[in-house]
C-alpha cells in the first residue's frame, strides 16, 4: 500500500513537472503594458484598414492577452481590441536563456536602475544569459563572465542573421571600380567607386571580395585594385566641380547619417576643399562649407539650357552684381529687389545678367526668380485739383523742394497718404506730394468758357485716341499750332487739329495766349557731302572762312554759277561748290525707335528726383518720332505706351521692317554720383553710333563720353544699322535735374534727328 502510495506521489510529481515546462499559452492570464502614444487607436481587427472601436491615452495601463505578429489584443476595463503593439510598452514573463542585443550599443549596469553605475556594455547583435528579470529589466551574464543589469527593451529571443565580418578598411587604386552582384566580371554592376574612395571589406573570396560603399550598399570587386594605404589628398583633384544630381545634400560630416546643412541644385558650382575617401567637403557661393559624396560631384562644365534664360526678378533686399561668378570678385554694381534683369547664361549656381542700364555682370541664382513681383504700390483713386495751380513736391512738406505744378481741374492718381499729405502721379508720369486739402474725388464740369481755341506749348504734341499717355498715337502737332478744344476730361482735352482729325491732348501743354508771328525760315534740309572749305565768294580762289565735315545740317540762301551760298549752325555764311550740298535725309526712310524698358522694367531710377528711366525714354522717344513724321520718315515704335517687350522681339522688330535705322533710347545709371554724360553703343558698324553721338552731344552740351562697341541683345540681334544711345545719367543728382526736363527731352530729339540726316547723307 505504501509502496503504490509512493508511486502514484512519483507520478503526480513528474506530471507537474512536465506541465510546468510547457510555455504559457499567449492568450492564458496576459501581461500587464503602458500606452506610449499620445493617442492609440483600438481597432476591431489586426489591421490598420480595420475599424477604430475606441481610443487610448498617453500612460494608460492595459493588459495584453494574445498577439499577433505586430498586434496585440488588449482589454481596458470591460472593452478590448486590438493595437500595434510598437506602442506598448511592457515586460513579458518570458522563459529565461540566450538573448540577443536589439540596440547598437547596450550598457550593463551594477544595478536595475539607469542611475546605477555602467559595468561595461555590449554590441548589437551580441548574445547573453538572462538569469532573472525584475519589471523591465533583466539582470544577464555576457560572454566575459560579467553580471549585470540591463534594460529588457532592448533584448529578444530571436537570433539575428549573420553579417559578413569587417575585414577592415580599403582603398580604391583603379581610377573607377565596379562594384558587382557576384564575385563573377559578368555578374550584374551594382554600382562604382571611384579612385581613392574608402570601402569596408566584409569577406574575401579567392581574388574578389565583398565590400560595403559610403551609401551602404554592398557587392562584389577585384582585390586587385584595394590597398589598405589611405591615400594622400592632392591637390590637383582640388578645384570647381559641378553637381550632377538633381538635388544633393551637403552635410556637417562625411556621412550619410550626418545632419544636412543644405542642399545644392544640378549644375550649381562648388569649389572642393578636400577629399576623405569618397567625400569631399565643399565650399558654396554663399560661403557655406559642407560634405557631399564624390560620386556627384563632375569636373565637366554643364551647357547652359537656353529654356532658363529670359526675364528675371531679384528677391533679395539688394543683390550684389560681381565681375565675375564669385563672392571674392569685385562688386561692379548692386540691384535692388523686385528689379527685372535680363539672365544671359548660368555657370553652375551663377548666373551672368544684363541691368536695365545695359551693364552685365554676375550674380547668385539663389535670389532670382521668373515670377513677376506684385507692384507695391497701392493706387487710391483719380482725384482732381481744387486749386487754381498746385505745387507739387519732393518731399510731403512745405519747406520741400517744388518738383512741378499742376493747373486747376487736372486729374492726379493718389499713391498714398501721409496725415494732410499725398503722394500722387501726374498724367506725364512724374510723381510728388500735395495737399490733400486741394484735391476732391468730385469730377469737374467743363464749361463753354474754357472750351474755344488753343496753341500748342510743346515742340511736338502727340494727339491720342484716348485721355491716357498708354492710348493710340492718332498724330501730332507742332508748337504754336492752333487746335479746337471740344471738352476736358482732367488734365486731358479733346481737341480738333487743322487736317479735321480729333483726339485727346494733355491741357498742359495748351495755351489760350496766340504765339507771336514768327518768318519762316531758310531751307534746312540740305547737308554737306563731303569735306569741304567754305569761300568768302562764289570762286574757289576766294579766301577761306571756314572748313566742314560731312553730313553738316546747312540753310541755302542763294546760288551762283557752280557755287551755293549756304549758312552753317554756327552762323557762318560764306560759298562752296554746288556739288557739295546734299538734300539726302530721313525723307522716305523707315526708321525703328526703340524706348527702353517699359511696363514691370523701370530701368534706372533717379537718385535725387526719382524719375522713372521708362518714363522719360518713352517721352524722348515720342518727340523723335514727331519730327522724324513731321520730315516724312516712316515711324515704328517697339513700344508707345507703358508696356514691355522683350529685348528680342524689339529686334525682330526692326529685322521685320527692314529698318533704314534703329535707335534704343535709355539713360544712364553708375555707382558713382559723379559720371556724367552722354554715350552711344553698336554691335558691328559704328557708322550710325558715330552720327548720333555727334549730333546729340553738340544739340544737349552734356559732356561727350563717344561711341562704345557693345554686344546688346538689341544691337547683336539686330541685322540692320544699329546704335543704343544713353543720353545722361539719372545717378547724377545735376544732370538728373537736366534730363528729367521735356526741354530736355526736345534737344536730344532733335540732336538724335539731325544725327540720322547726317547718317543718311554719307
Amino acid at each position: 500500500m505504501n509502496k503504490q502510495l509512493s508511486k502514484l506521489i512519483c507520478l503526480l510529481i513528474l506530471i507537474s513537472l512536465v506541465i510546468s515546462l510547457i510555455p504559457a499559452s499567449k492568450e492564458a492570464s496576459g501581461y500587464s503594458a503602458k500606452v506610449t502614444a499620445n493617442i492609440l487607436n483600438v481597432r476591431s481587427k489586426a489591421a490598420m484598414n480595420s475599424s477604430i472601436k475606441f481610443k487610448l491615452s498617453l500612460g494608460t495601463a492595459v493588459t495584453v492577452t494574445k498577439e499577433s505578429k505586430d498586434w496585440s489584443y488588449i482589454s481596458y476595463g470591460k472593452k478590448s481590441g486590438w493595437v500595434a503593439s510598437q506602442y506598448l510598452s511592457y515586460t513579458k514573463p518570458a522563459s529565461l536563456g540566450t538573448y540577443y542585443v536589439t540596440a547598437s550599443s547596450l550598457n550593463v549596469r551594477t544595478k536595475a536602475s539607469t542611475s546605477s553605475k555602467v559595468v561595461t556594455s555590449v554590441k548589437k547583435n551580441a548574445s547573453l544569459t538572462l538569469l532573472k528579470k525584475s519589471g523591465s529589466w533583466g539582470q544577464v551574464k555576457v560572454s566575459n563572465g560579467k553580471t549585470g543589469w540591463v534594460s529588457l527593451n532592448y533584448l529578444t529571443t530571436k537570433k539575428p542573421a549573420s553579417v559578413p565580418k569587417n575585414l577592415g578598411t580599403y582603398y580604391v587604386t583603379a581610377s573607377s571600380l565596379n562594384v558587382r552582384e557576384k564575385a563573377s566580371t559578368s555578374s550584374k554592376i551594382v554600382t562604382s567607386v571611384k579612385k581613392n574612395a574608402s570601402v569596408t571589406l566584409l569577406k574575401k573570396s579567392g581574388s574578389w571580395g565583398q565590400v560595403k560603399v559610403s551609401n551602404g550598399k554592398t557587392g562584389w570587386v577585384s582585390l586587385n585594385y584595394l590597398t589598405t594605404k589611405k591615400a594622400a589628398s592632392v591637390s590637383k583633384n582640388l578645384g570647381t566641380y559641378y553637381v550632377t544630381a538633381s538635388s544633393l545634400n551637403v552635410r556637417a560630416k562625411a556621412s550619410t547619417s550626418s545632419k544636412v546643412v543644405t542642399s545644392v541644385k544640378k549644375n550649381a558650382s562648388v569649389t572642393l576643399l578636400k577629399k576623405s575617401g569618397n567625400w569631399g567637403q565643399i565650399k558654396l557661393s554663399n560661403g557655406k562649407i559642407g560634405w557631399v559624396s564624390l560620386n556627384y560631384l563632375t569636373t565637366k562644365k554643364p551647357v547652359s539650357a537656353q529654356a532658363n534664360l529670359g526675364i528675371y526678378y531679384v528677391t533679395a533686399s539688394s543683390l550684389n552684381v560681381r565681375a565675375k561668378a564669385s563672392t571674392s570678385s569685385k562688386i561692379v554694381t548692386s540691384v535692388k529687389k523686385n528689379a527685372s534683369v535680363t539672365l544671359l547664361k548660368k555657370s553652375g549656381s551663377w548666373g551672368q545678367i544684363k541691368l536695365s542700364n545695359g551693364k552685365t555682370g554676375w550674380v547668385s541664382l539663389n535670389y532670382l526668380t521668373t515670377k513677376k513681383p506684385v507692384s507695391a504700390q497701392a493706387n487710391l483713386g483719380i482725384y482732381y485739383v481744387t486749386a487754381s495751380s498746385l505745387n507739387v513736391r519732393a518731399k510731403a512738406s512745405t519747406s520741400s523742394k517744388i518738383v512741378t505744378s499742376v493747373k486747376k481741374n487736372a486729374s492726379v492718381t493718389l499713391l498714398k497718404k501721409s496725415g494732410s499729405w499725398g503722394q500722387i502721379k501726374l498724367s506725364n508720369g512724374k510723381t510728388g506730394w500735395v495737399s490733400l486739402n486741394y484735391l476732391t474725388t468730385k469730377k469737374p464740369v467743363s464749361t463753354e468758357a474754357d472750351l474755344g481755341t488753343y496753341y500748342v506749348t510743346a515742340s511736338s504734341l502727340n494727339v491720342r485716341e484716348k485721355a491716357s499717355t498708354s492710348s493710340k498715337i492718332i498724330t501730332s502737332v507742332n508748337k504754336n499750332s492752333s487746335v479746337t478744344l471740344l471738352k476736358r476730361s482732367g488734365s486731358w482735352g479733346q481737341v480738333k487739329v487743322s487736317n479735321g482729325k480729333t483726339g485727346w491732348v494733355s491741357l498742359n501743354y495748351l495755351t489760350t495766349k496766340k504765339p507771336a508771328s514768327t518768318s519762316p525760315n531758310p531751307e534746312e534740309a540740305y547737308y554737306t557731302a563731303a569735306r569741304a572749305t567754305i569761300h568768302k565768294d562764289a570762286s574757289s580762289k576766294s579766301s577761306v572762312v571756314a572748313s566742314v565735315s560731312k553730313g553738316i545740317k546747312v540753310q541755302i540762301l542763294s546760288t551762283k554759277n557752280s557755287f551755293t551760298q549756304i549758312k552753317l549752325p554756327s552762323g557762318t555764311i560764306g560759298w562752296l561748290a554746288s556739288h557739295l550740298v546734299t538734300t539726302k535725309t530721313v525723307k522716305g526712310k523707315t526708321i525703328v525707335i526703340d524706348p527702353g524698358h517699359g511696363g514691370q522694367d523701370a530701368g534706372a531710377i533717379g537718385t535725387l528726383l526719382k524719375t522713372l528711366e521708362k518714363n522719360i525714354n518713352l517721352s524722348t522717344a515720342n518727340e523723335l518720332a514727331a519730327r522724324l513724321r513731321q520730315a516724312g520718315a516712316k515711324v515704328v515704335m517697339t513700344r508707345s505706351s507703358d508696356t514691355y517687350p522683350t529685348l528680342l522681339e524689339r529686334a525682330a522688330i526692326s529685322n521685320k521692317n527692314m529698318a533704314d535705322a534703329f535707335i534704343s533710347i535709355h539713360y544712364n545709371a553708375s555707382i558713382s554720383s559723379s559720371v556724367r554724360g552722354i554715350e552711344t553703343f553698336y554691335h558691328l558698324n559704328p557708322s550710325l553710333a558715330s552720327s548720333l553721338q555727334q549730333e546729340i552731344a553738340k544739340s544737349t552740351g552734356l559732356r561727350n563720353r563717344g561711341i562704345k562697341k557693345n554686344g546688346f541683345t538689341v544691337l547683336y540681334q539686330n541685322t540692320r544699322p544699329a546704335a543704343l544711345v544713353e543720353l545722361g545719367f539719372l545717378t547724377n543728382p545735376t544732370e538728373e535735374r537736366i534730363i528729367s526736363q521735356s526741354s530736355y527731352h526736345e534737344k536730344a530729339a532733335q540732336g538724335m534727328f539731325n544725327g540720322l540726316n547726317v547718317f543718311f547723307s554719307k
